[in-house]
């Protein structure tokens, strides 16, 4: 079950069937600009009654990064997914570039201006990885985080 949710859609209330504490599914087309960052920031705030404890900071971070790599070097539209169950949370950021992340994650000089967020995403996430569409119609970036404390 996928959830379409639309700005001032009340995540807590409509994303959490009765009894099922810490499930969300959300699909979400982003706007094209810089808003979309705010716009993750939000989403995930609306969500964190279930989120598990901790895991709001590093979800805001780590979508951010995958939200800003695909205003800067996606197409769009840009769609953000979201799928929170009981044994984590699974960020997924999707575009329509067929162009995406090295294969091989390379640190960036102490002088470079960009060139950290992906090392920082595959640091702080349980998981991470990239999927390509078929016949170059773009890619999809995740993430997953795992082992925080329920309340």
């Amino acid at each position: 079950m996928v959830l379409e949710l639309m700005l001032g859609t009340d995540l807590a209330s409509s994303c959490r069937p009765a009894g099922r504490r810490g499930w969300l599914d959300l699909v979400e087309i982003l706007p094209p600009d810089t808003t979309a960052l705010a716009f993750t920031r939000a989403l995930l705030a609306e969500a964190a009654s279930v989120l598990p404890r901790g895991a709001l900071q590093d979800a805001q971070l780590l979508s951010c990064e995958l939200v800003a790599n695909a205003l800067q070097h996606g197409q769009p539209p840009i769609v953000l997914s979201m799928h929170c169950s009981g044994d984590g949370l699974k960020v997924s950021v999707s575009d329509q570039a067929a162009t995406g992340p090295p294969a091989v994650l390379v640190l960036a000089n102490p002088d470079q201006v960009s060139g950290r967020g992906l090392p920082i995403v595959a640091e702080l996430a349980s998981d991470w990885g990239v999927t390509r569409h078929r016949a170059d119609h773009g890619k999809t970036v995740w993430f997953e985080i795992r082992g925080y404390e329920r309340d």
